[in-house]
C-alpha cells in the first residue's frame, strides 16, 4: 500500500477564469462544496481512500492510516466519519491537542453519539485535565444510557467510561 499522493490529483483546474476560481473558493469557504467536488474526486474514490486508511489502521500502520484519514478529512470535511477517523489516528499518535479539536468538531456534527465525547475525555486525561475528563466521562455515560437499547456497543462504551471514571476518582 502506498501513501496518498497529495500533489497529483488534487490540483483544481487552473484553466478556469479567475472569476470562476474565486467563486469556487467562496463556495468552498461557505461550505457549499468540498475540495473533493472541486477536484472531481468521486464518492467512490473517497470511499476507496477511506478504506485504504482503515486497512492501514487494521494493519498497524498508524502513520499511513493518519495520512489517508487526513486526506479524506480535508477532501470531505462534512463527513463526520472522516473527521472522527483522523482524530482517532492523531490520538493514537499522542497528538492529543489536535485530536481534541477534531473530536470536538465531531461532537458538533453528531451530539448524540457518545464515542467522540469518550475520546475527548481520554485526551483530556492524557493532557492532565482530570476535572474535564471526569465531566466528559459522565456525559459519555449519560449518552450511552440514552442509546443502550439500540446497540450493544453503547453498553460496552458505558462500562469503559465508568471504569475510567472510577480510576480517575481513585
Amino acid at each position: 500500500m502506498q501513501r496518498p499522493d497529495l500533489n497529483s490529483s488534487l490540483v483544481p483546474d487552473t484553466d478556469t477564469p479567475t472569476d470562476a476560481l474565486a467563486a469556487d473558493v467562496d463556495a468552498l469557504l461557505a461550505g457549499k462544496t468540498s475540495l473533493a467536488e472541486l477536484c472531481n474526486i468521486s464518492p467512490q474514490q473517497l470511499e476507496d481512500l477511506y478504506a485504504q486508511g482503515y486497512q492501514a489502521w487494521e494493519g498497524g500502520n498508524l502513520e499511513m492510516a493518519t495520512d489517508f484519514f487526513a486526506l479524506v478529512a480535508q477532501l470531505d470535511p462534512a463527513a463526520r466519519r472522516n473527521i472522527f477517523a483522523f482524530a482517532c489516528a492523531l490520538k493514537q499518535q499522542g497528538e492529543y491537542a489536535h485530536a481534541l479539536k477534531l473530536f470536538s468538531y465531531a461532537v458538533q456534527m453528531q451530539p448524540s453519539d457518545p464515542f467522540a465525547p469518550f475520546h475527548i475525555a481520554n485526551c483530556l486525561q492524557a493532557v492532565g485535565e482530570v476535572e474535564g475528563a471526569r465531566e466528559i466521562f459522565n456525559v459519555t455515560i449519560a449518552l450511552c444510557f440514552e442509546r443502550a437499547n439500540s446497540d450493544a456497543r453503547y453498553e460496552d462504551l458505558r462500562k469503559q467510561a465508568e471504569d475510567q471514571l472510577t480510576e480517575l476518582n481513585g
